[in-house]
Formats: C-alpha cells, structure tokens, sequence
C-alpha cells in the first residue's frame, strides 16, 4: 500500500535522504493520535547478517524503519506479530478502518452470518469515490 502511495511514504518518513548521522524521523498514528519517532539506523540481523525481520525487495530503507517505529511504539518487533491488516492501516492513514470478516462456518449456508453482497460492494463503490484506501484479502 505505502509503495504505490508516494503521498503517503512521504507522509510516514519525515526524513527523505539518507544520512551520516545514521537519525531518521518516522510519523505514526497510535490511538488516533500522530507520533513521530525518533530512529537510528541500526537494525537487528541475522548470522548472515540480513534483516532479522522486514525486508524490501529493493534495499529501500524506509520498509525496515517503519518496522522499527511501529517496534519502538509497541514495546518490541515482537509485539508486532500477528496483527491485522485494519489496525496497520490505522497506523499508516489515522483513519478509522472498518474490518468485516466473510467466513463459512458451518456445512448450511443458511445458518451462516450473512453480509449483504449489495452493501458491501456498495461500500466499495463508495471509497473507491472518495479515493478511500481498502483491502481485500482471501484465503479461498
């Protein structure tokens, strides 16, 4: 998401070049509330010496500060394991996000919660207007 949206990585990581002072400035919302962060340029590695954790396909340094922020604001890179997909993109827009989860649970459809498909693509529609990120995800 943050790739193929310049406006926002520039948004997030304050600091746009890289720098002898290895300080790198990275703006995060936590609670509603936009938190700039204070980072160096050291990051934990691997024996091999690769990233022990996020890693870009391009070197860009900005994915592995961005993990380290969002690592600074919970506490640790562990605390950073198995979240969802709405609460990052709270982290990287300040929106408020709404999550629905679509699911068969039982062999009767019938029986099944049931999202109405003309509410939800209206839904779609509607942020696809006001140019409102979204993300669909599916494990079918």
């Amino acid at each position: 998401l943050i790739t193929e949206r310049p406006k926002m990585l520039e948004h997030i990581v304050l600091t746009k070049e890289v720098n002898n002072e290895g300080v790198y400035l990275v703006r995060i919302c936590k609670n509603g509330k936009w938190i700039t962060v204070m980072l160096d340029d050291c990051f934990p590695c691997t024996s091999w010496k690769t990233l022990a954790f996020t890693q870009a396909k391009r070197r860009q340094l900005y994915v592995p500060l961005i993990e380290k922020a969002c690592a600074k604001l919970f506490g640790s890179y562990s605390n950073l394991t198995s979240g969802q997909t709405a609460e990052a993109m709270q982290l990287f827009t300040g929106a408020p996000c709404d999550y629905i989860h679509i699911e068969k649970q039982n062999d009767n459809p019938m029986e099944d919660e049931q999202v109405d498909p003309d509410v939800l693509w209206a839904k779609l529609l509607s942020a696809c207007d006001f140019d409102v990120h979204f993300i669909v995800i599916s494990d079918l």
